[in-house]
């Protein structure tokens, strides 16, 4: 898709590394804005570290975001760790298993079609007995390795990075970007709603008019919770996603358009 579909749209970006949905939106013609409302910190420790020197105990090393991939792989060069032959590497989704395999050179054995980290064990059959590491965010929700350990996996759960909402050094860009009222915003998680409503005194109102476009339905939800307005959902998870969605929203029923 390319061409002016949204030529004239100013459209604020959030996602912590917004470049490949700036290329998209800006190759249909708008002009992007990126200010990232959430901040990733790779994470260390002993429980990260101590799984990572015995990498060849596990049968799965399951990932759930390309934030986690670049952790991962930036704590294995900082330990010294080979990556070791014969393990199952899984991904929530494309996005995490071109990070994986241009990363550390494996292949993703197992990707559910649906992007969402409780639809994973799905896609890794029988894991009665098999050890399976998770390499994923701080504070991550439970679901996914209770769903694994009730179907009798022994998972090793551990924090590779963590997720900052609403980082104290992107107010003042934020700020600037909202002088003049984005046509669409872009959320690609909820993190980056709940950043976005931390750094902003009055949210709703500095997106009233404003097209909220949404990565997918988790997103969407942040968005309903926040009480931001009413999100438009991509039906791909990906930057093409997110253009077509705005490229509807720019149809005669919309409002500004």
């Amino acid at each position: 898709m390319k061409g002016n579909l949204l030529h004239g749209w100013r459209v604020l970006v959030t996602a912590s590394e917004g470049g490949r949905f700036c290329d998209h939106l800006e190759r249909n013609g708008a002009l992007s804005v990126h200010v990232p409302t959430i901040a990733i910190r790779p994470l260390g420790g002993e429980l990260i570290d101590g799984a990572l020197r015995r990498l060849e105990a596990y049968d799965s090393i399951v990932l759930t975001s390309s934030n986690g991939v670049d952790s991962l792989a930036n704590r294995l060069v900082a330990l010294g760790v080979t990556v070791p032959s014969g393990l199952a590497w899984v991904a929530v989704g494309p996005r995490t298993r071109d990070a994986l395999e241009s990363s550390l050179g494996v292949e993703v054995r197992a990707m559910p079609s649906e992007q969402r980290a409780a639809a994973i064990p799905d896609v890794m059959g029988d894991v009665e007995g098999r050890r399976v590491l998770l390499v994923r965010a701080k504070r991550a929700t439970e679901e996914l390795p209770m769903i694994l350990r009730q179907r009798g996996a022994v998972v090793d759960d551990v924090a590779a990075y963590e997720t900052i909402e609403g980082p104290e050094d992107v107010r003042s860009a934020l700020e600037l970007a909202l002088t003049e009222p984005p046509r669409a915003i872009v959320f690609t998680s909820g993190s980056t709603v709940r950043g976005f409503a931390r750094l902003v005194p009055d949210p709703r109102s500095a997106l009233d008019g404003a097209v909220i476009a949404c990565i997918g339905p988790v997103t969407s939800e942040a968005v309903r919770q926040a009480e931001l307005g009413v999100p438009v959902e991509a039906a791909e998870p990906t930057p093409k996603g997110i253009v077509e969605v705005l490229v509807a929203a720019s149809g005669p029923d919309r409002a500004r358009v």
